[in-house]
């Protein structure tokens, strides 16, 4: 039966048979085969169908639609972790991708609504493999998975045609200037007058209004008594919490593709000016960067262990590791202090997925970045550096300026191009900061629903619930089916373990695997590898290999943190680690911009890091070069 063979205490059979040929049916399986084959006409999708025999009788226990099946296409789909990886770092759970649609509804209306862009197959924008969310790497190309829509662009024309005739004034200057500007960038920097700094002006305008009243409302959806709704009422309010996230995501891949657009225009910009730009010309352009959200909350946290060191019992209870007895051992002060933070920065969470406890539902993980604190002799301040880095910001500035001043028309460019990228790394930052409030709600109402289904025996225990997903679990509250989702659940729990016991390969060629430099990698054997300098400097320690906050507990003054991608809950470890690398990350990833303002080497884009590197080794890593060379 199919407990025993979901708990692996019977191997079963696998018996093969062809569809086309009937005439080769065992006579004891036909009736079985000609109804599964009906079953799956009629549901128009091919199906995991669960059946047994009892005294001859034929029984179909349920059936589900087969997922993970690939659809013949002509061409292949190139499935990357590159950007799903900071949000994902783990294994998402079925309720977790089941409550993802929301963001990727809100993807779509942004791309149609905003940028006048109109996806082929919007359902390929990412998936899940082996439980790991994907992104689809080609998905914003133009032309090719997008297309222009243009009665979108009907508004723009005005816009279009004065940066036309601008152009037609300007050639002549470009052409016959010292400063050797190309006619593309010229055109580039027209069309993103007209288009792109368009809509900056208007998202930039829309989340500064917004934002306290979006914050409210997920408050609000937060402070909902559950326990007495009807399963109707607890379904209106999910909605209600849909609508909310669906208003808050909708203004996420506007900012980040206006980001992604200015930076790249900015060291374009560069190039024009300068044939070849260090890797620094991007970082000193956007250092010491105001009103960065993440860094605040690193402030905070600093904060907080000075209070703790003003605790002698706290901080004894802190060295010792002790959970239970943490708590207690606080000073009044202390305490209030340690609420304080859990109240500004309790939502926090290094995986957007509806089963992974925040900060504030497991203090621990902030205990554990606070004892790492306790051990380093000597802790990079931000504050302390962030003097620095506003005076290389400011000699960036200068020179930059100087070097336009001949050129009035790219002057007056660069300085809006400049802004528009601060500011939409600012704003950036906050939505990636204040996203996880969501959470609070999303997951009462899991707990919520978990108890409910739990006391009726469709789950086993409240828990199981993130193996369901949002369609089953409101038919299930709905009572519109009463059997249990036992078996189900067990066969999920045991697929996301397998998934979580391994990492995944960073991209897929649609289902096949396959490396990002073309070749494998020896675990271990890191001599020398090349990946991306991120933030500058040279920095040698020892290897700490970082996949969950609980490891910051074990990170030790001076050494380099290896972990897959730059998560913002990761940035106070870098007032201890000496280095970082990480396979995935860009330049402007949140991760990364703290660094540089902790003056942190890091190295991005070493494929497989977490498991090509050990905890112990000695590496020397260059920010500059992007190197990685084993000692």
């Amino acid at each position: 039966i199919g407990e025993a063979l979901l708990k692996g205490e019977v191997q079963g059979e696998t018996i093969r048979v062809s569809r086309t040929e009937p005439e080769n049916w065992d006579p004891g399986f036909a009736p079985l085969i000609k109804s599964t084959l009906s079953i799956e006409k009629k549901m128009g999708h091919p199906q995991d169908i669960e059946w047994a025999i009892q005294d001859g009788k034929l029984w179909f226990l349920q059936t589900r639609p087969i997922t993970t099946l690939e659809p013949h296409r002509q061409k292949p789909i190139t499935w990357t972790r590159e950007i799903s990886e900071e949000r994902f770092p783990t294994p998402i759970s079925p309720l977790g991708w089941s409550g993802l649609r929301v963001v990727l509804r809100a993807n779509h209306k942004t791309l149609s609504r905003r940028f006048g862009l109109v996806a082929k197959h919007p359902e390929e924008i990412a998936r899940t493999i082996r439980n790991y969310v994907y992104t689809n790497k080609d998905f914003f190309d133009i032309p090719g998975s997008l297309r222009p829509n243009p009665l979108k662009q009907i508004r723009f024309l005005p816009r279009y045609l004065k940066g036309a005739l601008e152009m037609i004034l300007l050639t002549p200057k470009v052409i016959l200037g010292k400063e050797k500007i190309s006619l593309k960038y010229l055109a580039t920097s027209r069309l993103f007058n007209a288009f792109i700094f368009t809509h900056a002006r208007e998202i930039l305008t829309e989340w500064n209004r917004d934002l306290p009243e979006m914050l409210e409302e997920m408050e609000a959806c937060a402070r909902e008594d559950l326990s007495e709704m009807t399963p109707q009422e607890l379904r209106a309010h999910y909605s209600r919490i849909e609508q909310v996230a669906d208003r808050y995501m909708e203004s996420d891949i506007a900012i980040y593709v206006v980001k992604v657009a200015c930076s790249w225009l900015l060291e374009k910009t560069g190039k024009e000016l300068y044939g070849e730009i260090t890797p620094d010309f991007l970082s000193d352009l956007t250092s010491a960067m105001e009103g960065n959200r993440t860094l605040q909350m690193n402030m905070d946290l600093e904060q907080l262990f000075e209070q703790f060191r003003k605790d002698p019992h706290a901080e004894k209870i802190l060295q010792e590791q002790n959970p239970a007895a943490f708590r207690k051992a606080m000073k009044a002060e202390t305490r209030e202090a340690f609420d304080l933070f859990l109240q500004e920065n309790g939502h926090m969470t290094t995986n957007w997925d509806l089963k992974e406890p925040t900060w504030g539902e497991n203090p621990s993980k902030v205990s554990a970045l606070l004892y790492s604190y306790s051990r380093a002799n000597q802790r990079k301040s931000f504050l302390s550096r962030h003097h620095e880095q506003k005076e290389r910001y400011r000699k960036a500035r200068e020179k930059i300026q100087k070097d336009l001043s001949s050129m009035p028309w790219l002057e007056t460019f660069f300085n809006t191009l400049h802004e528009t990228l601060l500011d939409f790394m600012r704003i950036d930052e906050e939505h990636h900061f204040y996203c996880s409030r969501l959470f609070k709600p999303m997951r009462a109402f899991c707990f919520e629903a978990g108890k409910r289904l739990s006391r009726t025996r469709i789950i086993e225990q409240s828990e199981d619930i993130f193996y369901l997903t949002l369609p089953e679990i409101f038919e299930a509250l709905e009572a519109k089916s009463l059997f249990p989702r036992r078996y189900l659940v067990e066969a999920r729990r045991a697929d996301f373990a397998r998934s979580t016991a391994v990492r995944p390969p960073d991209c897929f060629r649609d289902q096949a695997p396959f490396p990002v430099d073309g070749k494998p990698e020896a675990a271990g054997h890191p001599s020398h590898c090349r990946g991306v300098g991120a933030s500058p400097g040279v920095a040698t320690g020892k290897i700490r290999v970082v996949e969950k906050e609980e490891d910051a507990a074990q990170l030790q003054e001076g050494e380099i943190l290896v972990t897959a991608t730059p998560n913002p809950a990761w940035t106070p470890m870098y007032a201890v680690a000496s280095g970082m690398i990480t396979s995935t990350g860009s330049q402007l990833s949140h991760g990364l911009v703290s660094a540089r303002e902790y003056h942190l080497p890091a190295v991005i884009g070493i494929s497989n890091a977490t498991n090509r590197f050990i905890t112990g080794q000695k590496v020397t890593i260059d920010g500059d070069q992007g190197t990685v060379s084993l000692q």
